[in-house]
Formats: structure tokens, sequence, C-alpha cells
């Protein structure tokens, strides 16, 4: 049995990945560097220094070894807040009614988001969603992010649930590997990536938060 969920935002409960995929092709253009899924993956979830970090190695890895991974992150950012500013963002299908069953049952949600704080706020904010969760908690404000599970441990504690009881929901192979690395209940509903990338790491793989839903009231999670 579980005590408390805690959702990722980007690609589980919003359909962002698009955006975020186009902004970092686009800087890729403008630098002169090359684009490529396995780069998209391999930053997926990922924030602050840990994304700076894994720009600079992958790039570095194969022939580019001046690129600025904060000025990378910086790019990215400014393109991706103008997208979300001017075409908003959708909700994933069953987000609703997930929140709606969990809160009929008492039971705790946190955010636990890679993005910033503030553009947590706003998503949630457009979306109705600022008032169905008992905190939001950003991969800004702790040291390591995805796939270290620090963001997930600082949610637990502040939920006052104990990993092994508490679900994660995620869509990337990065969060999987955060969720089960910190001992706590990973179920992937997978968006960009197909659920290889985390195979033998994730307890469940739904296809969408309603058969998450489903799954949490059938009492086996």
């Amino acid at each position: 049995m579980f005590d408390a969920v805690i959702f990722d935002m980007d690609g589980l409960m919003v359909d962002t990945e698009k955006v975020w995929e186009h902004s970092k092709k686009v800087t890729c253009e403008r630098l002169g560097i090359p684009f490529s899924h396995e780069f998209d993956s391999l930053t997926r979830g990922t924030s602050g220094a840990t994304f700076v970090r894994c720009v600079e190695e992958h790039f570095a890895s194969i022939g580019y070894p001046d690129v600025d991974g904060q000025a990378f992150l910086d790019e990215i950012w400014g393109l991706s807040d103008q997208a979300f500013e001017e075409g908003g963002v959708d909700k994933k299908p069953g987000l609703d009614e997930i929140l709606a069953w969990l809160k009929q049952q008492g039971i705790p949600r946190a955010v636990a988001s890679g993005s910033k704080l503030v553009q947590v706020h706003h998503h949630l904010a457009l979306l109705g969603l600022d008032d169905k969760f008992t905190m939001e908690i950003s991969g800004f404000d702790i040291e390591n992010s995805k796939p270290a599970p620090d963001i997930f441990l600082k949610a637990a504690r502040e939920l006052g649930t104990d990993p092994a009881r508490t679900v994660v929901l995620e869509d990337s192979s990065n969060g999987i590997r955060a969720a089960h690395a910190g001992g706590f209940i990973p179920i992937m509903v997978p968006d960009h990536e197909s659920p290889e990338e985390a195979h033998g790491l994730y307890r469940y793989v739904c296809k969408d938060l309603f058969e998450v839903r489903d799954l949490l009231a059938s009492g086996v999670v």
C-alpha cells in the first residue's frame, strides 16, 4: 500500500516535452552543434548543474569541447518561456481524474519537477491546478537533480512519508532512475521515451494517467 504520490510535471502532467525538444534543437542550430535524440534523452528530466554538466560532457565527447552548458541552458529557458506564454500548455489525459481520486482518498500529492518553481506555478495556475497539490518542489532547489533521487527524497521528507510507501509518477528514464535510486515505487507513463530506456527500474508501466488511477485504485500497489 502507498501513503503519498509524487508527480513529475513536464511530459507527465502537461504536454511540454515537445517544447523542450524544439528549444534544444533551435539552440543547437544557433550554436552550430548537432542535435540528436540521444542528447535529448540524456538531458530530459535534468535541471540546473546536472543539465549543464550533461550538455558539456556530451558535446565534448563528440568533438565540441567549448560548448558552454550554462549558456545553453539559459538559451533554452528563454525559448521555452516564450513558447509557453504564446501557446500555453495542455493537460495530459487522465490528470484531472487521478487528482480527483487521490483527493477523495485523502492521499497527499506533491509535484517534483526539474523546471524552475516559477514555471511550475505558472503551469499549475494556467491549468487550474494550483490548489491540487500539497507542495511543489523544483530541481533548482536541490543540489543534485534527476537522475539523482534528491528531489524525491526532499518531497518525501516534507510530506512525512517513507519512500518505500511513496509512489513516484514519471515519464522519463532519468526520473525513473531517480525514483528507483531513492527506494520509491516508480511508475512510468512514457511520453517521448520507450520503457526499455528504464527497463528493470520501474515497478509498473501505464499508457496514461487513467491507467495509473485504475492501478492505484485496484490495491495492487
